[in-house]
């Protein structure tokens, strides 16, 4: 029912060094209704987060970007490795809730 597209990128790019604790990485999470009726409550957490109260609503076939930042911790610094999953969640029609998990691995170099 819901199509979710992440791309990363980096807020706070260090010039020539290894990206450390504190640095910040945006997430841009495009949201598309691929059903035939209106999904509401829409919202995007980290696993673990308290869920949203209150989200956006999209109507069939449109989309929309929501953004969220990340900073990186101390493991992601020593691993190399930022492990993250996302919870997409909203409300159809019918009142039923639905929920889709991306998990994404990114490389620190």
């Amino acid at each position: 029912m819901l199509n979710l597209i992440r791309v990363t990128s980096f807020t706070t790019m260090p010039s020539g060094r290894k990206l450390k604790k504190g640095d910040q990485l945006r997430y841009d999470f495009r949201i598309e209704n691929i059903s035939d009726s209106i999904i509401t409550n829409i919202c995007i957490n980290k696993e673990g987060e308290e869920p949203q109260k209150e989200g956006i609503s999209i109507s069939p076939g449109l989309s929309h970007t929501i953004s969220k930042t990340y900073f990186l911790t101390l493991e992601d610094e020593r691993t190399g490795i930022i492990r993250n999953t996302s919870i997409l969640s909203g409300q159809i029609p019918t009142g039923e809730i639905i929920t889709e998990k991306l998990t994404g691995l990114n490389e620190i170099k």
